[in-house]
This record gives C-alpha cells, structure tokens and sequence, in this order.
C-alpha cells in the first residue's frame, strides 16, 4: 500500500500551526515504534503550510498496512527540534467518502462534498480496522426506523 498524505490550508491545519520554509523538514513516522519510513518522499515545500507526498512500500521496512498509525513530524533544520506533529490517520479514500476507522480509538469523519456529513465512529465498534464508507440514500429507505 502507498500513502498519499495531503493537506489544506484553513481552520487548525498545519498552515495555521507552523509556517512552511526552507528551515522545515516534514518526516512521516509510525506512532507505535516512532519509526522513520526509510524513504521519505519530499513536500512540495508551499509557502502556505499546503502539502503533499507519498510514502509507503509493498514489502520491507516502509511497508504500509491499514494498521498502521502515522504522523508528520515537523523538524526544524538548524536546531533538529520537533515544532509540530500532524496526524496523517486515519486513512481516507481517495474519493473522500470513507476512512479507515481503528478499533482503539474514537474517530470522526466528514465525508468531501456534496455528502459533507460526519461520522464518528467509537472505540471497539470493529476488533480491527475496518474501511466505513458513507453514500447518500433517500429517505425512503429510513421510513422504517
């Protein structure tokens, strides 16, 4: 599995929380071992706190499962200092309609537009990560509940 990590400006997302520069690194790492991914794919280095890059392999020490918990950890170049750590899980679908939900914690997501609705999803709902996906369905089909 690749990883394509991206983010967008607004609300407390990473522009708000540190400015992007050329003293900045961005590193994914694995919350559960703080591991590095061997390969650590550039940013595209935005001036607005945007940004976007892969990771991740089918084998070895930068493989990715749906298990896996990741997050950026922002460094500054000079000092080696840690100055921000942005989640990058749960997963989402490329079309922006589900997620990945973990079964150790509570999670809620907002579908992308036009559904834009939320969803949370409470620890121990699944025994394992499990991919919730959300669709529009017509009211007809709750008239029941």
């Amino acid at each position: 599995m690749r990883l394509r990590a991206t983010r967008t400006v607004g609300g407390a997302e990473r522009g708000d929380l540190v400015p992007r520069n050329e003293q900045s690194q961005d590193l994914a790492i694995r919350k559960d071992d703080h591991s590095r991914f061997q390969a650590q794919v550039g940013s595209d280095n935005t001036t607005d706190g945007s940004f976007s890059f892969s990771i991740g392999a089918t084998t070895g020490l930068d493989r990715v499962t749906i298990t896996d918990q990741i997050d950026l950890q922002v460094q500054d170049k000079v000092s080696g200092s840690i100055v921000a750590v942005i989640p990058l899980t749960p997963f989402v679908t490329a079309d922006g309609l589900g997620f990945i939900a973990p079964s150790d914690q509570t999670t809620t997501f907002t579908a992308a537009p036009p559904l834009s609705v939320s969803v949370t999803v409470p620890v121990g709902a699944f025994d394992v990560p499990t991919i919730v996906t959300l669709a529009a369905a017509p009211k007809t089909d709750f008239a029941g509940v």
